[in-house]
C-alpha cells in the first residue's frame, strides 16, 4: 500500500484560461481527482465508504503558487495522507511540471456519517493507512475574516452541474463564486499567488448564496477576503483569502 500518490495531467486546451493558464481552481480538482484516486486504493475511499453511508469532506485548504502550467504541459500531482488529529485527517500535495515544483499546500479533510451529520473519528471507524511524515506547506491554518467592508456582492444560484455526488454545491464551484465578484480588470491584471479556504456549510440546488468580497491593495499586490452565506438562512457557506501579484505573461 504506497504512502503517496503522483498522477500526471495532460493540460487540455478547455482547461486553460484567457491567459493561458490552469485556473487555481482547476488545479485544485486535479488535485481532489488524485487524492481520491489513492484514498481508493488504500480502502478508505468513496467506493468503499458510500457502501457505509460515510463519506469525505474537505474542511479547509492553504496553498501556494509559483506558477502556473500551461496548454501541453504534463502536469504532476504528488498527494499523501499527513497525519489525523481527533476527527481531522490532514493531506498535502504538490503541483509540478518538468522537474519543477509549482504549488505546494495543505487540506484538511472530515469524515461524515450522512445519514446524522456528525463527524467520525477516523482512527475508529476506518481500516488503517499509511501516513507520511512529510510537509508540503508549514500552515497552522489561521482563522480566516469575513469579508469585512463589502466592496462589490453578487447572489448565485446553483446550476445543476455545480452539484456533486453528495446532492451539495461543489467546493470550487463555491469558489468560483467567491472569485467572480471581482472585476475582469483586477482578474486580467493579477494572478492568485496563495489561497486559504474555509468550508463552513454545505449550499444546495434551491439555496440562494450571497457572495461578498472586500479588496486591500499594496503597490503591485492585493489581498481579497471572501465571504459566502445563505441569503435565506444567513448561514457562512465559505470563507476564503486570496493574495494575488500583477500578472506576468
Amino acid at each position: 500500500m504506497q504512502d503517496q500518490w503522483l498522477k500526471e495531467y495532460q493540460v487540455r486546451i478547455y482547461e486553460v484560461d484567457q491567459t493561458g493558464n490552469v485556473p487555481l481552481t482547476t488545479l485544485l480538482n486535479l488535485y481532489q481527482d488524485a487524492a481520491t484516486e489513492h484514498a481508493d486504493h488504500m480502502g478508505v475511499g468513496l467506493s468503499c465508504l458510500s457502501d457505509a453511508g460515510m463519506s469525505w469532506f474537505i474542511t479547509r485548504i492553504h496553498v501556494r503558487m509559483e506558477s502556473y502550467p500551461r496548454y501541453g504541459d504534463v502536469l504532476r500531482v504528488r498527494t499523501w495522507p499527513r497525519g489525523r488529529k481527533k476527527v481531522f485527517a490532514y493531506r498535502d500535495f504538490e503541483f509540478s511540471t518538468g522537474e519543477k515544483i509549482i504549488g505546494s499546500g495543505s487540506s484538511i479533510w472530515c469524515l461524515i456519517d450522512l445519514k446524522g451529520k456528525k463527524a467520525l473519528n477516523p482512527s475508529r471507524v476506518l481500516p488503517s493507512f499509511p501516513e507520511r511524515d512529510e510537509r508540503a506547506l508549514l500552515t497552522d491554518f489561521p482563522t480566516l475574516p469575513g469579508a469585512g467592508p463589502c466592496h462589490l456582492e453578487v447572489v448565485f444560484s446553483p446550476r445543476w452541474n455545480e452539484i456533486d455526488l453528495n446532492r451539495h454545491v461543489n467546493n470550487t464551484a463555491c469558489m468560483n463564486w467567491a472569485l467572480e465578484t471581482l472585476s475582469s480588470l483586477t482578474r486580467d491584471e493579477y494572478v492568485p499567488v496563495e489561497l486559504e479556504v474555509n468550508f463552513k456549510n454545505e449550499a444546495f440546488r434551491d439555496d440562494e448564496v450571497l457572495s461578498r468580497v472586500y479588496i486591500e491593495r499594496k503597490q503591485d499586490e492585493i489581498t481579497t477576503c471572501h465571504l459566502l452565506s445563505n441569503s435565506l438562512t444567513g448561514d457562512e457557506v465559505l470563507r476564503q483569502r486570496v493574495n494575488w501579484r500583477k500578472y506576468r505573461p
